[in-house]
């Protein structure tokens, strides 16, 4: 697992890995072409956040989102998606053909991360779109690593 040291990179002193997600799914769907775009929704989303009558940035940027936010996440965007709690290694490779963002956590220290499954996923190698630097997902039909350490995947989020 990466060790936080400098330089500092997103996630080593924020919480916006969902942010992230989101975007960085709208760019696996071709619905974001280049930084600008990019830059452009995540300034959505923080000002969607900012808007929300329950929403903070402050928030948002030391704590993270609720699971179910990133429903709300996607929906900025029109996008739909159904939201699955411990999928199967079969779900997460049908999950990647869809397009999908999973939440997962480390046990270890309860570090907990949203990402975005790149197509061509298998039951034992989930490569991924990330905003923190990880690669890929390994597993053995009954748990997952990430660069070595165990990791369990508590949520997948797929488009409809």
């Amino acid at each position: 697992m990466r060790q936080i040291s400098f330089p500092m990179q997103q996630g080593d002193l924020d919480h916006f890995c969902s942010l992230y997600a989101v975007i960085n799914l709208r760019h696996s769907e071709g619905k974001i072409k280049d930084p600008k775009g990019a830059s452009a929704d995540f300034n959505k989303l923080v000002q969607a956040i900012d808007d929300a009558p329950d929403g903070s940035v402050a928030a948002t940027a030391t704590k993270g989102v609720y699971r179910t936010d990133v429903l709300w996440l996607l929906g900025c965007f029109d996008m739909r998606a159904s939201q699955e709690n411990a999928p199967t290694p079969a779900r997460l490779v049908k999950a990647a053909e869809k397009g999908a963002i999973i939440f997962f956590k480390r046990p270890s220290d309860k570090f907990d991360h949203y990402t975005v499954l790149k197509h061509g996923a298998s039951e034992n190698r989930l490569e991924l779109l990330d905003s923190y630097g990880f690669a890929e997902i390994e597993g053995n039909g009954e748990s997952w690593t990430i660069d070595g350490e165990p990791i369990d995947i508590l949520n997948v989020y797929v488009l409809e």
